[in-house]
């Protein structure tokens, strides 16, 4: 094995075997890739905001079933929001903003209970309060029919 270089001239004299084609990262990975940290980079910059939005619009939408969490520093005049809760009838709906990362769990409650909480993939929040948001959508709408369906007979 030859002596370690000690100049630059000795590091160009190295010979380096060139990598299997299939080795070198393709330009499309490497443009990939570079989007996906735009988009991590963009979502963490935003998530404050969006979740501040968020809060507020579900808060408007459902003030009896939100709890909007915030935070102040002990000499700041405002306040941000950190998290919101959504109480449905068998769930809770938790998503926090901890340390730029949206984190969302969802409880299991019985009479005001939380028998178990799960941490879930925020995604997978989104859509499972979705789908629990339809069906008290689609309850109400059936209730709704049904009694005006008797006031109209009586």
């Amino acid at each position: 094995m030859p002596d370690k270089p000690t100049s630059a001239l000795d590091l160009a004299s190295i010979h380096v075997a060139p990598a299997a084609v299939g080795d070198r990262p393709k330009p499309e990975a490497a443009e990939d890739f570079d989007l996906q940290a735009a988009w991590l980079q963009r979502f963490q910059s935003d998530a404050a905001g969006n979740l501040h939005a968020f809060a507020l619009r579900l808060h408007e939408a459902m003030p009896e079933r939100v709890t909007i969490h915030e935070s102040k520093g002990f000499f700041s005049r405002r306040s941000k929001i950190t998290g919101v809760t959504i109480a449905m009838d068998q769930h809770h709906y938790v998503l926090e903003l901890a340390h730029g990362r949206l984190q969302a769990s969802v409880a299991l409650v019985v009479r005001n209970i939380a028998l178990s909480t799960k941490q879930i993939d925020p995604a997978q929040w989104f859509a499972q309060l979705s789908a629990e948001t339809q069906q008290i959508s689609d309850y109400a709408k059936r209730l709704a029919q049904s009694l005006s369906t008797f006031m109209a007979t009586w």
